[in-house]
């Protein structure tokens, strides 16, 4: 995924998924204020989830399922407060499932299964009434 990505600052949409696309996610993506749509599943994207992705504040869906992005997802993610879906699925994300992203009063639908999570989930999802699909079964 070219870093020239991070110019277009007219940006609504990216769209990617369904390539076989590999490297890292470029942290020049974090500079596009209007982006709404980040979708760049089912690739080989590897590394970190980019903590710049937490300056996004327009984006509403997030979905980056099946490829094999590891470590652990930022808690700057939770700052993402217009997100009503984050797909992170089939990935190799380990660690605690961040509490900020409970956070997040837009969301509607959190799919982190099939990963590799450890702990519990936390319990700030107790307060979180807007979800209508939670999936971190297969970690």
């Amino acid at each position: 995924v070219p870093a020239s990505l991070g110019s277009l600052r007219e940006l609504n949409e990216i769209s990617l998924s369904h390539n076989k696309f590999s490297g890292a996610i470029p942290n020049e993506i974090g500079t596009l204020s209007r982006l709404k749509t980040l979708d760049i599943s089912n690739n080989a994207l590897n590394g970190n989830l980019p903590a710049t992705l937490s300056n996004l504040s327009s984006l509403t869906l997030l979905n980056a399922e099946n490829n094999l992005l590891d470590n652990q997802i930022p808690q700057s993610l939770g700052r993402l407060r217009n997100l009503s879906v984050l797909i992170l699925s089939r990935n190799q994300f380990s660690g605690h499932i961040p509490s900020s992203i409970a956070n997040i009063s837009s969301l509607r639908q959190l799919d982190l299964s099939l990963n590799n999570f450890s702990g519990e989930i936390p319990v700030s999802f107790d307060s979180q009434r807007s979800l209508n699909l939670f999936n971190v079964s297969y970690n």
